[in-house]
């Protein structure tokens, strides 16, 4: 029996520091990490890339190796695509929507990465608005 979802009003997510919003974003991606359906399909993807927020001169590198996502912060090796978002606001605006504004944010790297990419910022997404709506890690400690 499916359980009934509840729709929990996200907090304004630019109000997090810097080092707040490196800590839920790392523990987005170990969520990410844990999803079986997206580890399966990205099974065969080995890929380095880089993600960066512009404003905040925040950057961490997520590492796939055979469907499993790693979070490393800064910058690690060469990345084959680099997602930069040139605000805070526009980065946390594409996590709560799903889309970004036209100009918010680039892609560099080859096309054919998009679709796995695409695939780990809508599981990121989803593990990012749950993270704030109850920003506890597995040892039970807060994370804002």
């Amino acid at each position: 029996m499916k359980q009934p979802t509840v729709e929990i009003e996200p907090p304004h997510f630019p109000s997090l520091s810097k080092r707040a919003a490196r800590r839920v974003i790392q523990r987005a991606l170990v969520l990410v990490g844990r999803n079986r359906v997206t580890r399966q399909t990205l099974r065969p993807v080995e890929l380095n890339s880089l993600w960066m927020i512009e404003d905040w001169d925040l950057d961490w590198t997520v590492l796939i190796e055979r469907g499993r996502p790693e979070f490393q912060r800064g910058r690690v090796g060469r990345p084959q695509v680099i997602l930069q978002w040139h605000t805070a606001e526009d980065f946390f605006h594409h996590v709560e929507s799903g889309t970004a504004p036209e100009g918010s944010h680039q892609f560099e790297g080859d096309a054919h990465w998009r679709r796995p990419l695409d695939l780990i910022f809508k599981t990121f997404a989803k593990a990012l608005r749950a993270v704030l709506a109850d920003p506890i890690d597995d040892a039970g400690q807060r994370l804002v």
